[in-house]
């Protein structure tokens, strides 16, 4: 503050002392042959006149600071805003009529680009699709999924938002992008875990009675059947007192393998938990009796299984219900076949047999 008080004093000064210098070295002589009039100007109107001028100097400097004090603080806050968009460590993208005019360090990095090749490019040659596929008529930011394209034509997924921005010119639009790779694996991790036995891979109980209500209501519609078999391992806990719960383990894996490897991947297979599997069969494929399949399993588990230099024997039961002839809806099918299984394991093992 004192080095600009300190300037406008030795700069009025200056202009004081060229003045009155000029003042000083200057010689005013008349000219006798030249004839003046007296009283011609008024002083006073001379002197309101120059009066006024110097106001009017006075006003439009003045305004002239105010002007440049908004420039000043609107270029400290366009500064100030770059700097808070270029430390960011989400990538921003400044958007004029679907070009890009500004993009901080963080977006470089995801499309693998240094900021001047993406500045005054489309954004469509970085994003798939366009600011206008959006609704941002309330002015409130959009969010959403969207493919990133790299510089190398790599796409991947990323969190997009889109945020009007007001302006008298081209419609403009600030845009975060957030790599969500990592969060989309693990909630399609997520997923998976939910809907298959950590086990084994097949599918659950849950997924299995979810694909298990599909089917039904699709053979209500084309009035066509399923058969739903329920498998259970004979003798199962003697194997985990004997060997232990790790061969327990390896021996429900081996079966799993056993049954996928039999039924070709035409039936939908699940482990219900324990030593129970269920499978579903789409009676209108090829190989599609149901007591056929059953007769097939049963087969595969005639051979011995090698579980830690042990050779294992392990019987199968299998429970059988028809949709529609044994029952009309998906709690009864299951109930149907589980009731012959149960009856099975009570009059002998190893064989199958259809719900009564």
């Amino acid at each position: 503050m004192w080095h600009r008080y300190a300037a406008t004093a030795l700069f009025g000064a200056a202009i004081c002392s060229l003045h009155f210098t000029a003042m000083a070295a200057a010689l005013l002589k008349t000219d006798p042959s030249r004839i003046v009039a007296n009283g011609d100007l008024s002083e006073v109107l001379l002197g309101l006149f120059v009066a006024m001028v110097m106001s009017m100097i006075v006003m439009l400097s003045l305004v002239t600071v105010v002007l440049d004090k908004r420039a000043l603080r609107a270029a400290a806050d366009a500064a100030q805003m770059r700097s808070m968009i270029a430390a960011a460590r989400t990538g921003i993208v400044l958007c004029q009529s679907e070009m890009v005019v500004a993009a901080n360090q963080a977006f470089g990095s995801l499309v693998g680009m240094r900021q001047d090749e993406i500045e005054g490019r489309p954004l469509a040659s970085f994003v798939a699709g366009t600011i206008s596929d959006t609704d941002d008529r309330m002015g409130d930011p959009v969010e959403g999924e969207r493919r990133l394209i790299t510089g190398d034509g790599i796409r991947i997924d990323v969190a997009f938002c889109t945020t009007p921005i007001p302006s008298s010119g081209p419609p403009l639009h600030l845009i975060e992008v957030r790599d969500i790779r990592a969060e989309k694996t693990a909630r399609e991790r997520m997923a998976h875990l939910a809907n298959h036995d950590a086990l084994t891979g097949l599918p659950n109980l849950r997924l299995f009675r979810a694909e298990l209500q599909k089917s039904v209501e699709e053979a209500a519609i084309r009035r066509g059947d399923l058969g739903l078999l329920w498998l259970d391992l004979d003798h199962f806990k003697e194997i985990n007192d004997t060997h232990g719960h790790a061969a327990g383990d390896a021996l429900l894996c081996s079966v799993a393998e056993r049954f996928q490897s039999a039924l070709g991947g035409q039936h939908l297979l699940a482990r219900i938990g324990g030593d129970e599997f269920a499978v579903l069969c789409e009676t209108g494929q090829r190989s599609g009796d149901p007591a056929a399949i059953a007769r097939q399993l049963l087969a595969v588990m005639a051979q011995p299984l090698q579980i830690d230099g042990h050779q294992l024997h392990v019987g199968l039961s299998i429970g059988l219900a028809m949709y529609p002839q044994d029952a009309d809806c998906v709690t009864a099918l299951m109930r149907k076949a589980d009731n012959a299984l149960y009856e099975i394991k009570r009059t002998g093992r190893g064989r199958w047999s259809r719900a009564a």
